[in-house]
């Protein structure tokens, strides 16, 4: 199996576990990509590979797992008309928030060139829930195989998980924690409007609470605004950013937070809140496709804000009371999901 990537690096977890985890129940993966973390790359079972190799080997499967960037537009083209078996992973590129932006136009004609090739090659679509395997199956209607791939928990979170089983309850103020790549898709302004929120509404609530943004800055000039605005609304003791996280420490950083917000407008199926979740972390989380699975083991799914700001627990007795079903959540995600999946797969 090679994987094609347009960067492999700490900027996007989720891109980063998807392929380690993969990789990790593979014989002989490779990477071929425009951007890679070295240190990333050696701890995950990944060697490198030239596109000239990777044309060459022509026994070998293709993973795009970013598919709408130009080397794995290029690649998955190249792919389908050589006669390979190309599988790609729509990665939240298929929700209704990337379909409703500027750059769809040119995205419907990718998938359309995509759609077409698929009649002489071989193509495979690893969906991440079910509206993205539905809006696969018409834009990719050619697909030899489309199918939900299950995402687990991480190698590294499910010993972390098992080592904190038994972690004592904590006091002090609840700290509300959100952990993404800092942009507009991320929406990471909401954290500060949930606080403003909270002060005006629930002022016993607000007084309790401490709010944390971590994650790298995708983009400096809304990071700009979002430090702007803690400023206008006088948040500067009560908001944190704390800026990026290595990849080994983001276990520990989820494990500081009591609620773990997640305002983002598109999503396949985050990592970060599997992460969280395993953790014991209490997620509140947007109403995307890619976030409802989570609700059914008792986080908390908002559509607006004042519903999130009206359903986030009063005090830590009340955090305690609705504490997620951590453990029917292990044994439906835990990682030996992409285990059995993979077994299953020619």
């Amino acid at each position: 199996m090679i994987f094609f990537l347009d960067r492999f690096d700490n900027s996007s977890f989720g891109l980063a576990v998807a392929v380690r985890e993969f990789a990790s129940v593979l014989d002989r993966p490779y990477l071929a990509t425009c951007q890679i973390d070295t240190k990333l790359m050696a701890r995950s079972n990944l060697r490198p590979v030239t596109v000239w190799a990777a044309l060459r080997g022509r026994d070998r499967n293709w993973h795009m797992n970013d598919m709408f960037s130009l080397l794995c537009i290029v690649m998955t083209c190249l792919g389908l008309l050589t006669g390979r078996r190309v599988i790609i992973c729509p990665h939240g590129m298929l929700d209704r928030w990337a379909l409703r932006s500027g750059r769809f136009v040119l995205k419907r004609r990718v998938l359309g060139l995509i759609n077409a090739l698929a009649r002489v090659g071989h193509l495979s679509v690893h969906a991440l829930n079910r509206a993205e395997l539905r809006k696969a199956n018409l834009l990719l209607s050619n697909a030899r195989r489309s199918e939900i791939i299950p995402n687990g928990v991480p190698n590294d979170i499910m010993a972390l998980a098992r080592a904190s089983s038994n972690r004592p309850c904590r006091d002090g103020r609840i700290v509300i924690g959100s952990f993404s790549r800092i942009s507009p898709k991320k929406n990471q302004m909401a954290m500060l409007h949930l606080a403003c929120h909270l002060r005006t509404n629930r002022r016993k609530l607000f007084d309790a609470c401490s709010f944390r943004i971590d994650g790298q800055v995708e983009d400096q000039a809304y990071m700009d605004q979002i430090r702007a605005a803690i400023e206008e609304n006088e948040l500067q003791d009560r908001v944190t950013i704390g800026g990026p996280v290595a990849f080994e420490d983001r276990g520990a950083l989820l494990q500081e937070y009591d609620i773990f917000f997640f305002p983002s407008k598109s999503e396949g199926m985050p990592y970060v809140i599997l992460e969280a979740m395993s953790l014991g972390v209490l997620p509140v989380v947007a109403n995307t496709a890619a976030c409802r699975f989570a609700e059914p083991y008792g986080a908390i799914i908002f559509r607006d804000l004042d519903e999130a700001a009206s359903a986030l627990p009063s005090d830590r007795a009340a955090l305690k009371a609705c504490a997620i079903d951590r453990s029917a959540f292990l044994c439906d995600y835990g990682n030996e999901c992409l285990r059995t999946f993979l077994k299953s797969y020619p």
